[in-house]
């Protein structure tokens, strides 16, 4: 099993919300409005500074800061596992199902959020905007994953929240299970690209999938 972090396995939405608002006025956009902010939800730093016309030059100082502000405040502030979705991890683990996650975050808020979140323990392998490997919608963040996992993309699922992760699903060759509660993704947007199953959140995989013959 192969998840996305954020609005997946991390109900960050309020976070991520308030920290855009907060990176669009500073970046000069003094009218922003939660909704706009709102329009940034899924995309790496990398992608939110290219969209508000930052140079290439800048992106390393901005994300620096992106990152340390996450940390020390959005997260501790907003942040929490979404219920149930740690005992889900825990049964797969005890199924003997490796656990992996592909994320548009970065290095240090994937690693930061997984301990944060008491999650850290329970993942195998783990790829994020690096700046090594293409961001979703590209599928080569699960591809790189499911290399880690030494599993073959025809016993893998993905779990996502959004539209970028349907893209980087079928682009991978996996089925991807879309959560629709608590996640970022624009419903309509998401079944237009007909996901292979639709799930409350991604806890509910322990409900979905029969494990026992495997425990």
């Amino acid at each position: 099993m192969v998840f996305d972090l954020d609005g997946t396995l991390l109900d960050s939405r309020e976070a991520f919300i308030h920290q855009n608002l907060d990176i669009l006025k500073e970046l000069g956009h003094l009218e922003a409005t939660l909704n706009d902010a709102v329009e940034l939800l899924g995309m790496s730093p990398t992608q939110i500074l290219s969209k508000m016309g930052v140079s290439e030059s800048q992106h390393k100082r901005y994300i620096a800061k992106i990152d340390a502000s996450y940390i020390d405040h959005y997260m501790k502030k907003y942040t929490k596992p979404f219920p149930g979705i740690i005992q889900c991890l825990e049964r797969l683990r005890k199924a003997g199902i490796a656990i992996g996650v592909a994320t548009n975050t970065t290095r240090e808020i994937l690693e930061q959020s997984l301990r944060w979140s008491g999650m850290d323990s329970l993942v195998d392998a783990t790829v994020c905007a690096d700046g090594t490997i293409k961001e979703k919608p590209e599928p080569d963040m699960i591809i790189e994953v499911l290399k880690k996992l030494d599993v073959s993309a025809e016993n893998a699922i993905y779990v996502g929240d959004t539209e970028l992760d349907v893209v980087a699903a079928k682009n991978a060759g996996i089925p991807s299970f879309i959560t629709v509660s608590g996640g970022i993704g624009k419903l309509d947007v998401i079944m237009a690209l007909k996901p292979d199953a639709l799930l409350p959140t991604a806890a509910w995989l322990c409900r979905t999938v029969n494990f026992a013959h495997l425990i």
